[in-house]
């Protein structure tokens, strides 16, 4: 991929940046280091492997990927495999606790973009408003990143007395964190992003930036966590009345490299998950009961994954291709998964045609030609829930299947309990369990003297 950076090494811009606001001004303007012009803010937005990685505890913690005891045993990360066994204290002391830190890096260095905005003639004046826009969409997110992580499921019976997450609105450090409200954390995402949306283009020219479709697709994806169906609605179908593209899969090639072209039509917002840990290991083994419940004709089946034979001669099945068109694993935002929030939020609020349209629509391009059978039904409950269904077989892999157990744990209808046997040792989270939040790490907390998460 083409970054649009500029001459200077963006990364050691953004490294000045992070290294503390006491160490940054102080660096005087032999300077072309200090982000001072809009060419300067553009480049620190466009860094893609920064502004566009998230992380992937929620991936670890969900069940549809599965090590056998060799491959628990290879990983390196102690915060892994204990994520992986839902362990209630994950982060060793050492630990750099990359699903915390990295969005909190993200939202220092925009909160640095937002401030110089308001000090700059450099730019016209659209490209400073689009600029801004970006920056709060970017801020947005990463909040929310956190908050799914770090704070309960919204709950609106509950959101005023339940923990949020810091809100870090302004780039000086020494800013004390505390938690507010889960009900002012979520305020304060969705003004970002309401008030991102005027500022932005409608549709970005590459998909790595904010757009109003983007802020849109985020907004419906918020809603859907917050129960707030009608809203969640009303973004959905924002979002694909500007990009309502599909592609047909049967025009894919399982055997092609890259799968899923990088930048594809479906692609709303591009984001990836670093390369590290378990998320550089190609052998991202799924559940065979996960794998079987795709059908022949089901073309995700052979263009998800691949079957490899080990040394033992035993099979396993691997989820190995995504949208992002490459071996990072694609976690932003495209179309598909805008169609099955609108299918969910119309059954959900009694559109029972609606829904079942739009999940056909979606699951008609993912099936041979003239095999696909459409899905009808009157009832809500067997609506959602195949629509949850086709949550976790189109949106695998893409950190979204821990967001939709959480989301879903109150209702008995959909709630599911998780089991591992992992050496021996069976492990299981039950709906409700308080370890579907995870601990903030320790040595934040040392700093800050915020109130730990009850595990």
């Amino acid at each position: 991929m083409k970054l649009l950076i500029k001459k200077y090494s963006v990364a050691l811009l953004i490294t000045l940046i992070l290294s503390g606001c006491e160490k940054f001004v102080d660096i005087q303007p032999k300077g072309q280091l200090i982000p001072t012009t809009v060419e300067d803010f553009r480049s620190l937005l466009d860094h893609v492997q920064f502004m566009n990685f998230t992380g992937s505890l929620g991936e670890l913690a969900a069940d549809d990927i599965y090590f056998n005891d060799a491959q628990y045993q290879s990983i390196g990360s102690p915060f892994e495999r204990n994520t992986y066994v839902w362990n209630r204290n994950i982060y060793m002391p050492q630990d750099q606790a990359v699903d915390w830190n990295t969005p909190f890096s993200r939202i220092h260095t925009v909160n640095v973009i937002l401030e110089g905005l308001l000090k700059t003639d450099t730019g016209t004046p659209l490209m400073r408003s689009t600029i801004e826009g970006e920056a709060l969409f970017q801020r947005a997110i990463a909040h929310f990143e956190v908050a799914n992580l770090y704070a309960k499921n919204y709950n609106p019976a509950t959101a005023d007395t339940d923990l949020g997450i810091p809100i870090r609105l302004a780039s000086d450090v020494f800013v004390r964190s505390v938690r507010p409200s889960l009900a002012e954390t979520y305020q304060q995402i969705l003004d970002d992003l309401h008030t991102a949306i005027p500022l932005l283009p409608r549709k970005a020219t590459v998909a790595t930036r904010a757009s109003q479709v983007a802020a849109y697709g985020m907004l419906a994806r918020i809603y859907l966590d917050m129960s707030d169906y009608e809203q969640a609605l009303e973004n959905a179908l924002a979002a694909l009345a500007i990009q309502p593209d599909l592609m047909d899969y049967n025009e894919l090639d399982p055997e092609g490299w890259p799968v899923f072209p990088e930048l594809n039509v479906e692609t709303v917002y591009f984001a990836t998950v670093p390369n590290f840990g378990y998320s550089f290991n190609f052998t991202y083994r799924v559940a065979k009961s996960f794998y079987d419940s795709y059908t022949d004709s089901d073309l995700r089946k052979s263009l998800y994954f691949t079957i490899q034979t080990g040394s033992d001669g035993t099979t396993s099945e691997n989820f190995s291709n995504t949208y992002s068109g490459s071996w990072n694993r694609f976690t932003g935002l495209a179309t598909d998964e805008l169609y099955l929030i609108a299918a969910e939020t119309y059954a959900r609020t009694g559109g029972y045609v609606q829904a079942c349209r739009y999940l056909n629509t979606m699951l008609e391009t993912r099936f041979e030609t003239n095999t696909y059978v459409p899905f009808a039904s009157s009832d809500e409950t067997a609506i959602i829930k195949r629509v949850l269904l086709e949550r976790r077989k189109q949106l695998v892999g893409r950190n979204r299947r821990w967001f939709d157990l959480k989301r879903v744990q109150h209702d008995p209808r959909f709630a599911v309990t998780l089991e591992r046997t992992v050496l021996g040792t069976n492990y299981s989270l039950q709906p409700n369990d308080p370890r579907y939040v995870f601990p903030i790490p320790q040595s934040v907390i040392n700093v800050t003297g915020m109130k730990q998460n009850e595990r």
